[in-house]
């Protein structure tokens, strides 16, 4: 372990060109050869061309390895036959981190199908979707800038490529996600929308392996099991979630509900309009995939409470150009109700500043695919909240939807473990 952690200081193009197990390469290093004991027989001059590499390896893998307690070396190959991590190993390993990432994730859901109950009590048709969208994502911003300010975390922003990432994150994380689904329902009825939602994961999955920001590993055994499981997952949550929302719209006999208030007056469902409503929709899907991978992309060089702060700021000021002049001429449509003040509390301070700096703090750790995993996760907790508090429960059919999103979210934490248990191997 020594040698492997001396060479991760070297380039990476240099370190892609040392063979995994190969003994007279891998004591011509400078990272391991200073660590070799003198030679006496000035031999040093033809290390290039060493006549005995095997012990000039073991004398380097002595010098390297650690003594214990007595003073004596403690010898372990350097190179040898990896065991394969077993069931076990992939459980002991899964880690802290993967741990934190799995809570923060379903706490973001859960907190995601809270809001939509409490939205649905306290508000109903009395406030203006666009303009309760853009008092919330004034306040975030709010909440977000001054904790990233206290908290030391804001820098400048180095390039201007990185200026550009942040913009997109932005506008498709916040001004295209909030507005092309209110916007979208003067056309589609809700069960559309409700309907292409679960297809987030597997978009972003898609777009991350054709940018290559992720990979299917089938270099080793525990590599592609992960893989398998995380496909898997993905594809068993989001039918999860589809089945659910199927099955509860075939329950209720009632017609579709309007859309939102301040949404416009809705057109006939005609198919002109049902073009252009799903087509929003499919949009805002992609967009929130976008902005899963460039979150990924942003927190590898900036803090992840800076990454929340400045993108969501930019796409409230975006949000802001396009609700301004739709609603300038209605100044009525501006009054929040009291009703409504809790909602806005809660959306301000957990559903988007709180959920926002997660999703920073977890792609950081984890890929956009994992973070979008847990997506279908939020009908379930919709789900739950909708028992306690407005004592409405769902039919067999939904549990049964339910049910398979919980098994493909153990599928998704499972292949957390196997690439974690793989990432010895690989080095």
């Amino acid at each position: 372990m020594a040698a492997v952690a001396c060479c991760h200081f070297l380039p990476l193009s240099s370190r892609t060109l040392l063979p995994p197990c190969s003994h007279a390469s891998l004591i011509s290093w400078p990272c391991l050869s200073k660590h070799a004991p003198p030679d006496p027989t000035g031999a040093a001059s033809q290390r290039d061309t060493p006549t005995n590499p095997m012990s000039m390896m073991s004398a380097a893998s002595t010098a390297l390895l650690p003594a214990n307690a007595d003073g004596a070396t403690v010898r372990t190959p350097l190179c040898g036959p990896a065991t394969p991590p077993t069931a076990t190993t992939c459980a002991s390993s899964f880690g802290r981190d993967n741990l934190s990432v799995v809570a923060i994730l379903v706490a973001v859901q859960a907190i995601f199908g809270g809001y939509s109950i409490i939205v649905k009590m306290t508000m109903n048709d009395h406030v203006d979707a666009l303009v309760f969208s853009l008092y919330r994502d004034v306040g975030a911003s709010i909440v977000l800038l001054f904790a990233c300010c206290m908290s030391g975390a804001a820098q400048p922003i180095v390039s201007l490529a990185d200026r550009a990432a942040f913009a997109a994150c932005g506008l498709f994380g916040v001004t295209i996600s909030q507005t092309a689904l209110i916007v979208a329902l003067q056309w589609v009825p809700p069960f559309n929308a409700s309907l292409l939602q679960p297809s987030q994961p597997v978009i972003t999955l898609l777009l991350a392996l054709l940018l290559g920001m992720e990979t299917l590993d089938r270099r080793t055994r525990t590599g592609a099991i992960g893989s398998m499981l995380k496909v898997a997952g993905i594809l068993v949550g989001c039918a999860g979630a589809t089945f659910t929302v199927i099955s509860a719209a075939s329950g209720s006999s009632a017609s579709p509900p309007p859309p939102p208030s301040g949404g416009g007056a809705p057109s006939s469902f005609g198919v002109g309009g049902l073009l252009v409503g799903n087509a929003l929709l499919v949009g805002q899907c992609i967009g929130g995939a976008i902005f899963q991978l460039l979150n990924k992309r942003l927190t590898g060089r900036y803090p992840s409470l800076m990454v929340s702060a400045y993108g969501y700021t930019i796409g409230t000021l975006f949000l802001a150009l396009v609700v301004l002049p739709m609603r300038a001429s209605t100044p009525e449509r501006w009054l929040l109700p009291p009703s409504g003040c809790g909602a806005l509390a809660y959306a301000i301070f957990l559903a988007s500043a709180f959920n926002y700096f997660a999703y920073a703090w977890a792609a950081r750790r984890s890929s956009a695919s994992h973070v979008t995993a847990f997506f279908p996760l939020q009908v379930v907790f919709a789900a739950i909240f909708q028992i306690v508090a407005l004592r409405e429960w769902p039919s067999a059919s939904q549990l049964g939807g339910a049910a398979m999103i919980v098994v493909g979210l153990l599928c998704v934490v499972g292949s957390l473990a196997f690439a974690e248990a793989s990432k010895p191997s690989e080095e």
